[in-house]
């Protein structure tokens, strides 16, 4: 028995022996793999960037860089290297796989597209329009032959600063602590990701994210997604991602024989089918159209590859200024295709900046019609990010990087992660926060700021300029914001603000604490305390600015701004229970008290009017109360994206819904409070297509029980009576504020219509201003014979910014028509004037 055991113990030993001898020298051995390099050139000796690798007869494969570099691991065997680039001949090359890296350069032959088998007479229909009627006819089996299929992506997005001032604000910018040249070029963003991206058309898209690398950022988890840029020109209508806010038309859509002109411009013979090469013409450029050339295979009139691209100048696009799309497809078996790569190059200029770049998709290893979900995600669940996503050995990268680096982006990682250990050093925080919390003018536009970035600790003030503003029911008032922030592990964190407020004229100090617990991110779970004194605008959705009603006070003589105190004490708890169904409970004791006018202080004293009273209506007398509120919102099938620590939310095609029930009590046996009030809202966002986008509000609400209701618990008619819009979308831009108020059931609707450039690209020289039109309708009706309703239209993106409505009344005896001015983001993010 010993000796068995000590033979045992000697063989194993042996064959340790054995492989730590064999695999240094055989490292192939035990993966039984091959590496393949080259560079793919033209036959006149210039690289070809991007062009697609693969094994014949499989969805291995890979891009070249854009110095015509590839790599490439395949299994050891005999094998058919393939590589396809758009206009050249495909290469075929036998290949045995034997564990040694092999190094190929392949030269490809321009495609001599001929047109002798093809007789186009003069005044004939070009046969190329006959190709696409066949693509046409095909188009939607090939958009449904695929029930669903699972695949790897790898995928790259390299975005530059290509044009930056050298000053901001007349101050010198030092571009190189970002990694950028001395006159603010280079590398802005460089980023791989390595995901398994499930589909299952036509909306199903899941992702688990494996891998993650950013130049610069060894924690950060990059935003490449696979499925944000899986374009399917099977579809009629291509959504760009973005980029543009309506869809573009496919060149085989139903319709685009309407849109587009075609030209044969030759065919070339490819695996025994001929391809045919066309040539897409907008009929009109500023339409939501491509230009370029696709390639479609005889006799299955399928999409063999594409360059296409939209002008610069296109009205259509909202935020680049031009973008391509190239797509590479390949078989997966005898009858179905795939694409093999997809790659966006876009260019963009937002302000005085002007960017450029590209994103790259890489995908392999199809398997087509696996099992449903086969991800094995969550129900909404769209991408799930691993816990050990973010890998930064370069040993793992260069293993399963599919596409070699350039020698651009080999030193932008290198030099990026000198800059981040610098940034990281003891010494350079200490220097930071040094700059950040010195004082100087700057101190004036954004407040103080004192930042501990050792402890994670920030606290600031709100900008002097702000505090200061004037009513005629505090006079000047004085209001100074302090903060404190502490991030705490796992996302977490803990926030306190004192406000502290003093009205002037009546010599009132209003200080109030508020105390923030933000914890669970993966449920967006929130405890917030709050207590002292506060001053609040009778309507609690405060439709008026403080800051425009403090200009029209000085200036005009008018005020506008309607105040009562509070002495308070209010506890809030938020978090989502399940998906989509999300529940905030507010409860607190509320010491109202009205206040009246104590100041008449105008810059014009001599304007021939008075400031109207801060008295309400109906009676409003002091009074405690306990007023408890319960909203319940809940949004169907809201998709997300799960991150270790936290919990992005993507939306959802559905409408959301969001109930909210009031109840107040008495605060005080003395005090005559008793009602409860119950809400339904409804929102939605809607992708109208070609007519671009819109959004509607429903609001529906009653009063099940007002034996004793506080006339600042009523339902308010948001109304304005400024030119700038005062708050959200839903205030009527032409009746008075205060003017409508009721206890009664209520409904209010407001249905906007963004269409983007569908109206202003048909009229010449307007087209190049890239105005967007906007028209809508707002209505409300309470107490059985109370009601309103207005309309609107306007342009939008106004010099990128501004937005410009008209809007008219349409019921009678309220005034007719007014002007409304607002702004919007240059990136496309309305906002309203505050």
């Amino acid at each position: 028995m010993l000796k068995t055991k000590s033979l045992t113990i000697a063989l194993h030993f042996l064959l340790l022996f054995l492989l730590l001898i064999l695999l240094p020298a055989y490292p192939n051995i035990l993966w039984a793999q091959t590496q393949i390099k080259g560079i793919i050139t033209n036959q006149n000796n210039e690289v070809l960037p991007y062009a697609t690798i693969y094994l014949k007869n499989t969805t291995t494969g890979t891009t070249s860089n854009a110095n015509g570099q590839f790599e490439i691991t395949i299994p050891n065997g005999h094998h058919i290297l393939a590589v396809q680039f758009i206009g050249y001949q495909k290469y075929e090359t036998p290949i045995n796989a034997t564990g040694q890296t092999q190094n190929f350069n392949i030269v490809l032959t321009e495609n001599n597209y001929q047109l002798n088998e093809v007789i186009i007479t003069p005044g004939k229909e070009d046969p190329a329009y006959q190709i696409i009627r066949n693509c046409q006819a095909q188009r939607r089996f090939y958009l449904k032959q695929i029930t669903r299929y699972l695949c790897r992506v790898y995928s790259k997005g390299h975005y530059k600063l290509l044009d930056a001032p050298d000053k901001i604000f007349g101050k010198p910018i030092n571009w190189s602590e970002i990694g950028l040249d001395t006159s603010g070029t280079g590398t802005i963003y460089l980023s791989e990701t390595l995901s398994d991206l499930y589909v299952e058309p036509p909306n199903d898209f899941r992702e688990v994210l494996l891998s993650s690398k950013i130049s610069g950022d060894n924690q950060g988890v990059s935003f490449n997604r696979a499925q944000m840029l899986n374009i399917n020109f099977y579809e009629n209508l291509v959504d760009a991602g973005g980029i543009a806010q309506r869809g573009l038309i496919s060149p085989i859509a139903n319709n685009a024989l309407f849109y587009y002109h075609y030209k044969l411009e030759g065919m070339t013979i490819e695996d025994s089918r001929f391809i045919y090469k066309i040539a897409v013409l907008p009929k009109r450029a500023h339409d939501p159209v491509f230009s370029g050339h696709i390639f479609i295979q005889d006799d299955t009139w399928r999409i063999h590859s594409l360059n296409l691209h939209l002008s610069k100048g296109n009205p259509n696009l909202s935020i680049a200024d031009s973008l391509a799309i190239s797509q590479t497809y390949a078989p997966v078996n005898d009858t179905t295709w795939v694409m093999l790569n997809q790659r966006f190059d876009f260019s963009a200029k937002v302000l005085i900046f002007r960017f450029g770049g590209f994103q790259l998709n890489n995908y392999s290893n199809y398997n087509v019609n696996p099992t449903k979900n086969a991800l094995k995600l969550a129900p909404n669940e769209i991408t799930r990010i691993a816990p050990d996503v973010v890998k930064n050995d370069s040993v793992y990268w260069q293993k399963i990087r599919p596409i070699p680096l350039t020698q651009d982006e080999t030193v932008d990682y290198r030099r990026k992660e000198t800059i981040r250990l610098h940034h990281e050093s003891a010494a350079y925080k200490d220097s930071v926060d040094k700059v950040v919390n010195k004082l100087g003018l700057n101190t004036l536009l954004l407040g103080f700021s004192h930042q501990n970035s050792k402890k994670g600790v920030l606290m600031n003030t709100s900008p002097p300029l702000l505090w200061f503003e004037h009513n005629t029911i505090e006079g000047m008032r004085l209001l100074c914001d302090l903060g404190f922030r502490k991030n705490l592990p796992a996302n977490k964190k803990l926030l306190f603000k004192t406000s502290l407020r003093y009205g002037i004229a009546n010599k009132h100090f209003n200080p109030h604490f508020t105390a923030i617990y933000a914890g669970n991110s993966l449920t967006n779970e929130r405890i917030k305390i709050g207590f002292g004194r506060t001053v609040k605008q009778w309507d609690a959705k405060n439709p008026i600015s403080e800051t425009t009603n403090t200009i029209y006070t000085l200036i005009y003589k008018l005020n506008y701004l309607r105040l009562y105190e509070a002495k308070e004490i209010t506890i809030n708890y938020q978090r989502e229970i399940l998906n989509g169904l999300t529940a905030n409970l507010t409860t607190g004791w509320y010491n109202r008290l009205p206040i009246n006018n104590s100041s008449n202080f105008s810059w014009r004293p001599a304007l021939l009017r008075e400031f109207t009273a801060n008295t309400p209506p109906l009676p409003f007398n002091p009074h405690k109360a306990i007023i408890t509120q319960f909203e319940l919102k809940y949004w169907p099938k809201q998709k997300y994206e799960r991150l270790p620590n936290e919990k992005r939310i993507y939306g959802s095609n559905w409408p959301m819904f969001v109930l909210t029930y009031i109840n107040g009590r008495q605060g005080s046996k003395n005090d005559k409070v008793n009602f409860d009030k119950l809400q339904l809202k409804i929102t939605q966002n809607l992708n109208m297509g070609l007519l671009g986008k819109a959004d509607y509000q429903i609001i529906a609400g009653f009063f099940p029980n007002k034996k004793y209701l506080p006339f600042v618990d009523y339902e308010f008619i948001n109304g304005n009576e400024f030119l700038l819009p005062q708050s959200s979308n839903l205030q009527f831009q032409l009746i008075d504020l205060y003017s409508y108020y009721t206890s009664t059931p209520y409904f209010k609707v407001l249905y906007e219509h963004h269409f983007d450039v569908f109206f202003t690209n048909k009229i010449p020289y307007v087209r190049k201003l890239k105005l967007k039109n906007v028209a809508g309708c707002r209505a409300f009706h309470y107490n059985g014979n109370i009601y309103y309703a207005e309309a609107f239209v306007g342009f939008e993106n106004i010099l990128n910014f501004f937005r410009v409505d008209y809007v008219f009344s349409l019921t009678k005896p309220f005034p007719d028509n007014s002007f409304q001015l607002s702004f919007s983001l240059p990136v496309g993010i309305n906002a309203s004037a505050e």
